[in-house]
C-alpha cells in the first residue's frame, strides 16, 4: 500500500494523460499491486475450471488426445464397450443464471465501491484542511504578533520577558517572539504528525518518536509520547503556544479557532478509521460474488466447445474472475484510506510551510525596522 501514496506533480499529470497510458496500463499489468493480493481467489475458480473441463471431457462426454484422435469416456474404457456404465451428468450451468443474477451483482459492487471511495474522499478533505489550516494558523500568528502593529494584547504586555514600553510605545521582544512562533510551527507539525501515527501501523513508532524528537523540545516529546491520545496532547500544547502569543484576546480568540478545526478532523478521521462499511455489507457482496465466480466455469465450459477438450474455459474464468474479484478488492483497499494517503509527505509539507511563515514573518519585521531606522 506504501507504493500506492501518490502525490501529483504537473510533470506526473502530463504523463497520466498521455495517449500512451492504454499500452503502458496492458504492458504493466503483472506489475499490478492488486494481483497479489487475488491469487488465491483466481487459483480456485482456475481450478474449479479444471475440475469441470477435465471430469466433463473424462467422465461424461469424452475427450481428445494430444494426437488429435477422439476417445470415449474413461468408463466406457473401464466396462469394455460390455455394458453401459453409470451415466453421470455433465457438470454445466445455463447462461441465464448469470443474466438473472449479474443486475444484482453489479448494484452490489457498484454501491460498495462508491461508498469505499467516499471513504477515501473525506480523509483526503480532512487532511487537506489540516493543511490549509496550519498554514493559516501560523500565518496570522506570525502576522499579528509583528510589533509595527497597533493592537496589542495588554494582558501579554505584563510579562516583560515579551515586550517593553520604552517612551510609552510598545515592542515585542525579538527572541522571544522568535522562540513563540516557532513554538507554535512546530506544535502545529506535533499534531499532524501525531494524528498520522494515530491511524498508522505501528510499525510507524520508531520513525514517529525520532521525528517527534528531533523537532520539539524533550520536554513535550516526552508528554506527548507518554499521553493516551497523543494529538490530543500535541493540541494541548498548540493551545499553550497560542495562548503565550504576544497578541490581543480578540485575535487570539481567532487564531483558536483554527485549533478547533483540527478537533474537527481528528475526530473525522476517527470515525473513519473506527467504522467500517457495514461488515453485514461487506460480507454478504463477498458471499454473492464468490457464489458467482464458482458458477463462472460451469457457464463458460459449452462456449468454448471448440478448444481442446473445452480447455479454453481454464484461462478464460481466470480473466473473469481477476476482473470482477479486482473491483471488489479495489474497494477493500479503498476502504481504510489512511494507508493510502501519503500523511508523511502532507506532514512533511506542514512543517517546512509553517517554518517558511515564520520564517518570512520575521524577515518582513526586520526589514520594516530597518526601513524605520533609516528614515
Amino acid at each position: 500500500r506504501a507504493d500506492r501514496r501518490d502525490v501529483y506533480d504537473f510533470d506526473k499529470w502530463v504523463r497520466h494523460r498521455k495517449p500512451s497510458r492504454w499500452f503502458r496500463r496492458l504492458w504493466t499489468i503483472p506489475q499490478s499491486g492488486l494481483i497479489p493480493s487475488l491469487i488465491n481467489e483466481v487459483t480456485v475458480v482456475a481450478s474449479v475450471a479444471a475440475v469441470v473441463c477435465a471430469y466433463n471431457s473424462l467422465l461424461v462426454e469424452g475427450y481428445t488426445d494430444f494426437g488429435g484422435e477422439y476417445h470415449d469416456n474413461l468408463l466406457r474404457q473401464w466396462a469394455g464397450y460390455m455394458y453401459d456404465p453409470l451415466v453421470l451428468p455433465k457438470m454445466v450451468l445455463p447462461n441465464v443464471v448469470f443474466t438473472l443474477t449479474s443486475s444484482s451483482l453489479t448494484f452490489l459492487l457498484a454501491f460498495r465501491t462508491k461508498f469505499s471511495y467516499s471513504r477515501w474522499d473525506e480523509a483526503r478533505k480532512a487532511w487537506g484542511l489540516n493543511i490549509n489550516r496550519s498554514r493559516d494558523l501560523v500565518r496570522t500568528a506570525t502576522a499579528w504578533t509583528d510589533p509595527s502593529r497597533a493592537v496589542v494584547d495588554p494582558i501579554a504586555l505584563q510579562d516583560p520577558s515579551f515586550a517593553s514600553s520604552p517612551g510609552g510605545k510598545h515592542f515585542y521582544d525579538p527572541q522571544r517572539r522568535q522562540y513563540a512562533l516557532m513554538r507554535v510551527s512546530r506544535a502545529t507539525w506535533a499534531f499532524n504528525r501525531s494524528l498520522m501515527r494515530h491511524l498508522s501501523s505501528p510499525l510507524d513508532e520508531e520513525e514517529y518518536e525520532r521525528q517527534l524528537r528531533e523537532r520539539v523540545p524533550a520536554e513535550t516529546a516526552d508528554s506527548i509520547l507518554t499521553a493516551t491520545h497523543r494529538p490530543n496532547r500535541a493540541m494541548q500544547e498548540l493551545s499553550a503556544a497560542v495562548n503565550a502569543l504576544p497578541v490581543h484576546f480578540l485575535r487570539r480568540n481567532e487564531i483558536d479557532r483554527e485549533v478547533m478545526t483540527f478537533e474537527d478532523t481528528c475526530g473525522g478521521c476517527e470515525r473513519l478509521f473506527s467504522s467500517p462499511i457495514p461488515i453485514f455489507y461487506t460480507r454478504w457482496t463477498a458471499r454473492f460474488l464468490s457464489l458467482g465466480m464458482l458458477a463462472v466455469p460451469f457457464c463458460l465450459y459449452e462456449p468454448f466447445k471448440d478448444t481442446w477438450n473445452h480447455v479454453g474455459a481454464i484461462p478464460a474464468s481466470a480473466v473473469v474472475s481477476l476482473c470482477i474479484f479486482g473491483i471488489e478488492e479495489l474497494a477493500v483497499q479503498l476502504e481504510e484510506p489512511f494507508s493510502l494517503l501519503p500523511m508523511q509527505g502532507f506532514c512533511n509539507k506542514i512543517g517546512d510551510n509553517c517554518d517558511e511563515i515564520v520564517k518570512f514573518g520575521l524577515e518582513n519585521t526586520a526589514e520594516t525596522a530597518s526601513a524605520g531606522g533609516k528614515k
